[in-house]
């Protein structure tokens, strides 16, 4: 996928001179960026939705062979094919994106993703089927890559400025990393409780987030307007 980018970075022709400026180092570059978000209200309500999103709901990622084992009594051909599933309905979600073009509501479907992501994300984490659990992993794929961040990186890059949008996006690239961290704190928790019970904590504090910034504050609404 990284390969992909750089070939068709290599493809763009033509672009306009960079204005020459003062040189800024890594850390002033970043903190550049911070504070353009900071400041404003839609930046900070996507990053943030994004940020919940991969620290509690996918922090399933790191931790599903275990969880597979468990509850599906399967081993790696089996986990293989989940995640097989997610994939075919990553590519389904960013196709519907694709082909949806320019539309208005985009930061309505996006929110809308992470509600349906709660739903099927909890069904497949009670689900002792293991087909069933294919096919709603398969919808995982769909709300979760597929729609909500397609639309999150769509979103911010269409309401940041040329002049740091390579620093806010850099900002929204290091969310994916946070579920890392997330599957230890899931792992420990399936220990405790089980493994239904804890992915569902997981991506109920998903929904918290998701009705607290999508929902209940104007920030997303207003941008519809």
């Amino acid at each position: 996928m990284y390969l992909a980018g750089i070939f068709f970075l290599f493809l763009i022709k033509d672009l306009p001179p960079r204005a020459p400026g003062p040189k800024v180092s890594l850390v002033g570059d970043l903190l550049s960026g911070l504070r353009h978000i900071r400041s404003t209200p839609v930046l900070y309500t996507i990053i943030g939705m994004a940020l919940a999103f991969t620290f509690f709901a996918m922090s399933y990622r790191q931790v599903l062979p275990a969880f597979t084992r468990d509850m599906l009594d399967v081993g790696a051909g089996g986990t293989g094919l989940l995640w097989l599933s997610a994939g075919l309905g990553s590519l389904l979600g960013s196709l519907i994106v694709a082909s949806l073009g320019d539309f208005r509501h985009k930061a309505r479907l996006m929110v809308g993703s992470l509600l349906l992501l709660f739903v099927v994300l909890t069904l497949f984490a009670w689900s002792p089927w293991y087909w069933a659990s294919w096919v709603l992993f398969f919808f995982v794929g769909v709300t979760s890559l597929g729609l909500f961040w397609t639309l999150a990186t769509t979103l911010v890059q269409l309401n940041v400025p040329n002049e740091v949008r390579g620093r806010v996006m850099s900002v929204l690239q290091l969310a994916p990393a946070v579920h890392f961290l997330s599957g230890l704190l899931l792992a420990v928790g399936a220990e405790a409780v089980g493994w239904p019970i804890a992915i569902t904590g997981t991506v109920a504090m998903t929904l918290m987030v998701t009705v607290w910034l999508g929902i209940w504050r104007p920030v997303l609404r207003r941008l519809e307007e």
